[in-house]
């Protein structure tokens, strides 16, 4: 090298250094970053908003263009809810002396990119965020698992709940009386669902299915009949049931309760307490996930995985009578019944890009119910009718759920038609349309719903369908159509229903066989009918062109039998999933495609 030129020895030494150089310019996975700042946190939380209302469903229905997020949900509304997750931090470490570090953020945010169920969603929002790891763990993580952690933590809070526990033993041991406890008592009569209506002559009473009844009984029949059992505590009670009488049809249970504070009472008062705080911190080791793209298999349950601290979604959500709409962002489950007595006012949102369950909020809720219907309108989730705290006593009440403000407001009952349960609902684009149902018999009377006016309409009774629980619904973007149920048999009679001029005209008859527990979709031009119960299970179907008032029967390969089942149109094909096996008491999740009007290998659409 000594021979080398002065010139060239320099070129020499940065050919040999220019590696060196280049990593010591590169950031180092080590390096200090800050954490975002409040207003950095609200301009975040408003760039995924944007992206949540751009992919949110405004029904083609609805005449009016899709507003703008800023009418839906506001800057001034984004700011509180930044807001409100810096008191629940503060909360959680104040109560619970949990801090929210680098090591948790990280394992949330690799949570969300393992079991997110749409991967190509969940890249947008971190392409919308400029795939900035302190971005992405400041405000899609800290949230969702500051939430999580806070309220998960306060349902089980010995401190919190122990005073109820002590007044619902002291109740038990004879030391006060139940009214003192505070705690409250009914008797439910849980009758076997045959489709006769003859023993329902007493309040309280709930129709169950074979499964649901005859798990009930197996539980109730291994304690001795009217001997107390132990107190048993589940998210938001306590409780105790006692076998007073049973029989192959019919179970009478006396079921004591003692309520637990709802988080949502506790926080608005508790909220009040605490300042807004603000804690700079820093990270060395954040960095994104990687996202792979997932099948799109259905998967029954989820575990959390990840570090010992990390705790399951503890929702208290309905596993019977519930229901659900999609939004386009998130699915709504609102009320049902939780352990066949302890009937829901709750619900919860699940984002399947976060794979997170957000609780609904209770305040302004309707009462509590099962078998009740929901819609989605563009704006919100319409609630109605069903039997209410899973008492035998039905409901003609409702409410409007906006889950862009997390809050309801009453639905009039002014003109609304009778209590009911099990019944259908149709979106007209401007009206709900409720129909048929059971309120202790089967019923053939319905109503129209104006969010906008809050005010009911009649449903004309001239040529309607007879009376039924159990049918299908759907909207061809004119009419309303009414098929199959039951009242006490099967029927394969319908009607179509035309809003504009409050008219009827029936169905006919020459198509599918009389059946319960089928699907109905619309594709634009066909009802297609599937599935169901018509003695058996059924694995066929019909297809119902309302312009010519006729049937042609559905002969293709198909999956194999089942009731209970859902199912969607697509576009171009109709996805079944789900049914209800009868021998095996449980809900088997799978998918299969029936092909209807196009021809190719069926799919399931991307997210």
């Amino acid at each position: 090298m000594s021979n080398l030129l002065p010139l060239q020895r320099i070129l020499f030494l940065l050919i040999c250094l220019l590696p060196v150089m280049l990593m010591a310019a590169e950031p180092s996975s080590g390096q200090l970053r800050q954490s975002l700042d409040i207003e950095q946190r609200i301009a975040c939380q408003a760039t995924i908003e944007d992206i949540r209302w751009s992919h949110r469903i405004w029904p083609a229905e609805n005449p009016a263009p899709k507003p703008a997020r800023e009418e839906v949900l506001s800057d001034v509304q984004i700011r509180a809810q930044v807001e409100e997750s810096l008191r629940m931090e503060a909360a959680l470490k104040e109560i619970y002396d949990i801090d929210i570090d680098e090591r948790m953020l990280q394992a949330e945010m690799n949570r969300m990119a393992r079991t997110t169920r749409a991967p190509q969603r969940l890249r947008e929002l971190f392409q919308a965020l400029g795939n900035d790891p302190v971005k992405v763990a400041d405000c899609l993580a800290r949230p969702a698992l500051v939430k999580r952690l806070l309220r998960n933590h306060y349902n089980w809070d010995e401190r919190q709940h122990g005073v109820v526990r002590k007044m619902a033993m002291a109740a038990l041991s004879g030391d006060i009386s139940l009214e003192e406890s505070k705690g409250t008592e009914h008797k439910l009569f849980l009758v076997r669902d045959e489709g006769q209506a003859a023993e329902l002559v007493e309040e309280n009473v709930t129709l169950q299915d074979d499964e649901a009844f005859e798990a009930k009984r197996r539980e109730l029949m291994g304690r001795r009949s009217g001997k107390p059992v132990a107190l048993r505590e589940t998210e938001v009670e306590f409780v105790q049931e006692l076998l007073l009488a049973s029989s192959d049809n019919r179970l009478d249970v006396l079921v004591r309760t003692w309520p637990k504070r709802r988080f949502g009472d506790w926080w608005r008062v508790r909220s009040a307490t605490i300042a807004i705080p603000f804690r700079s911190a820093r990270y060395a080791q954040l960095h994104l996930p990687a996202l792979g793209d997932k099948s799109n298999g259905v998967k029954t349950s989820r575990v959390v995985g990840g570090d010992t601290w990390a705790l399951h979604d503890q929702l208290v959500l309905g596993v019977q009578g519930l229901q659900a709409v999609w939004t386009g962002t998130e699915m709504i489950v609102w009320g049902g019944s939780y352990d066949w007595n302890e009937c829901l006012n709750s619900g919860g949102r699940y984002d399947p890009v976060l794979d997170t369950w957000t609780p609904v909020t209770l305040t302004g809720a309707p009462l509590a119910r099962n078998y009740h219907s929901v819609v989605w309108t563009g704006l919100e989730m319409l609630v109605w009718g069903g039997e209410e705290n899973c008492s035998g006593r039905y409901s003609n009440t409702g409410g409007r759920y906006n889950p862009a403000t997390d809050s309801w407001q009453q639905m009039s009952t002014v003109g609304a038609p009778v209590e009911r349960s099990r019944h259908t609902v149709v979106w007209t684009g401007h009206e709900m349309i409720v129909w048929g149902g059971y309120n202790g018999s089967s019923v053939n009377t319905g109503g129209r719903y104006d969010p906008s006016a809050d005010q009911w309409f009649p449903v004309s009774l001239v040529g309607a369908p007879s009376a039924r629980r159990e049918h299908t619904a759907v909207w061809t973007g004119k009419e309303m159509i009414i098929w199959g149920g039951r009242e006490y048999t099967r029927t394969n009679t319908g009607g179509r229903y035309d809003p504009v001029t409050d008219s009827w005209t029936a169905t006919n008859l020459l198509g599918a066989t009389a059946r319960t527990g089928h699907t109905a979709v619309w594709t634009g031009n066909e009802m297609i009918v599937w599935g169901g119960s018509d003695g058996d299970l059924s694995n066929v179907g019909a297809r119902y062109d309302p312009v010519t008032d006729s049937w042609v029967l559905i002969d293709s390969v198909a999956p194999e039998a089942r009731a209970g089942h859902t199912a969607v149109w697509t576009g171009n094909e109709m996805i079944i999933w789900g049914e209800r096996d009868i021998t095996a008491m449980y809900w088997r999740v799978e998918v299969a495609m029936i092909p209807c009007l196009t021809v190719g290998t069926p799919r399931i659409p991307s997210a």
